[in-house]
């Protein structure tokens, strides 16, 4: 799978994806950088405080540690770019991201199809909450 696949996908589709981390590349890119930016978006949650501040800092931070990460795997360095694709689509649709951990589980197949399941529903509910939402705002109700 690869960066603009992905996010061509998610950004611009709105198709769900099932990404399979424990696989390497792209994947495992994926899912860290997911994984980073849960932890420190719970963190800043329970403080608001400059929170525009707290995000941009989070994100350099996410970078700097998807650096190493990637540098360990892989011989080439992780560009901007490709960063940034993966940031938005994370930040942005993150409930069309699905991971699998191949390392967790043994019985791939079944949670396979669990993501793919999860990956659908999540897909409609979005659809479901833009009509309602589209619905809402353009009929006034008095």
């Amino acid at each position: 799978m690869d960066y603009f696949l992905v996010h061509e996908s998610v950004i611009q589709n709105k198709i769900p994806v099932v990404l399979l981390e424990g696989t390497g590349g792209c994947c495992d890119l994926f899912a860290k950088c997911y994984h980073l930016y849960s932890e420190y978006h719970l963190r800043i949650n329970a403080d608001p405080t400059f929170l525009f501040e707290k995000n941009e800092e989070i994100k350099m931070k996410i970078y700097a540690k998807l650096k190493i990460i990637n540098d360990e795997m892989n011989d080439y360095s992780l560009e901007i770019e490709y960063f940034q694709m993966i940031y938005e689509c994370i930040e942005k649709r993150m409930i069309f991201l699905n991971f699998i951990d191949f390392k967790v589980h043994s019985h791939v197949e079944r949670d396979i199809d669990l993501a793919i399941l999860q990956a659908l529903l999540n897909g409609k509910m979005h659809k479901k909450i833009k009509s309602k939402k589209s619905f809402y705002s353009s009929n006034k109700f008095y």
